[in-house]
């Protein structure tokens, strides 16, 4: 109605003057609140005079401007959970998943540009030495460039991308290569890029090679760093929770005593009805825990998930491999592809959930002061 945004409008003026700063949302819900609690005097959608009006503003205002109100302060966190929570929640997924793209189209742009150059690239015969040591260099910096090392000059990194390379695809193949059709081509070089891939990683576990290979923590590139990291932020995560519903559970526990054995000793009606709103507020503050932590659970048990597929085809590699110096290779090729895609699932995950990490200790922060401090001891 067009009464509303004037009386919302009002409270806030009121609120400021008062020297408290009051959001619209906070403002228009507390005056829901109030015409909810006495709907019989304050209905909007009918006729309410000017003192009507009046009553409501200053009921209203009086509501905002309590100090120490367990009440005021759960509507606070609620709002702020309804409101802040999801804003900065689609923030921080939009700035992640936009430098994450961001990395990923600018290495998708100069994959597609050597795709293109090594389909266009044709030899004039068997014998256009040039052209085909052309073609095999630009596969090399395709390699390269899937190993996000085409200009960090380490030399070991390249002894080892044209060490795999040369093994998967000898010089040689270049005469059927060239001979593909452009899909085909790319199809191959994509195939290519898993395989190497998934060698330099077998490579590093087995303490071979591996060299520039590291798992999205400075300093650290042990798997064991993946799996330290989801185990503390699950335990912050059921720290967080289980202290949080200890002291819904003790407040529970003393009011229920209260009310079964009627004990009211020094205990005045209104200091009742504080606790209960108390207990109220940090139940809500439990509920918002559990709903943060929900992300940090999804993000850990997909984690796991991919560890144990990692963990499986590393196995099966190591099996396979043995102190073998040749295998077939529609045996083995396929699994050092999927260890390649495991890892890249792997790190991208790992990283997502550090940053949320970071994200929801913030989250923590900012709702824990709108958790009153405990009155009932």
């Amino acid at each position: 109605m067009e009464r509303i945004p004037k009386l919302v409008a009002d409270v806030i003026a009121r609120c400021k003057y008062e020297g408290v700063d009051v959001s619209e949302t906070l403002a228009a819900f507390v005056c829901r609140t109030v015409v909810q609690d006495d709907a019989n005097r304050f209905c909007l959608d009918g006729d309410v005079d000017a003192d009507g009006l009046a009553a409501l503003t200053q009921a209203s205002v009086t509501t905002l401007l309590q100090k120490d109100s367990p009440s005021l302060e759960t509507i606070k966190m609620q709002l702020d959970f309804d409101l802040c929570y999801v804003k900065h929640e689609v923030q921080f997924m939009h700035i992640y998943i936009e430098e994450v793209d961001k990395a990923r189209a600018a290495k998708a742009k100069k994959v597609a540009a050597l795709h293109r150059s090594i389909s266009l690239l044709q030899p004039n015969g068997t014998g256009d030495f040039d052209t085909l040591t052309t073609l095999y260099r630009q596969i090399f910096t395709l390699l390269m460039v899937h190993a996000d090392a085409e200009k960090t000059g380490d030399r070991n990194v390249e002894r080892e991308v044209a060490a795999a390379l040369e093994s998967v695809f000898p010089r040689i193949g270049l005469k059927s290569f060239v001979s593909m059709t452009p899909e085909d081509k790319k199809f191959q070089l994509k195939e290519l890029s898993s395989i190497v891939g998934g060698i330099r990683l077998f490579n590093k576990e087995i303490g071979k090679g591996g060299a520039g290979i590291t798992y999205s923590v400075p300093n650290n590139d042990r798997l064991d760093t993946i799996r330290n990291n989801v185990t503390n932020v699950s335990k912050l995560a059921a720290e967080e929770v289980d202290e949080a519903n200890q002291v819904s559970t003790e407040y529970t526990e003393v009011l229920l005593h209260i009310h079964h054995y009627n004990v009211h000793d020094n205990i005045t009606p209104d200091r009742i009805h504080r606790w209960q709103q108390e207990l109220n507020n940090k139940r809500q503050f439990l509920s918002y825990l559990q709903s943060l932590y929900e992300d940090i659970d999804v993000s850990v048990d997909k984690i796991s998930r991919i560890m144990t597929t990692y963990d499986n085809e590393l196995n099966t590699l190591k099996a396979l491999v043995g102190a073998r110096t040749s295998l077939p290779k529609g045996q083995v090729y396929p699994v050092f592809e999927a260890l390649s895609k495991a890892w890249e699932d792997l790190d991208a995950e790992h990283q997502l959930l550090l940053a949320r990490s970071r994200s929801i200790k913030a989250y923590v922060t900012f709702f824990e002061y709108r958790v009153l401090r405990c009155d009932i001891y």
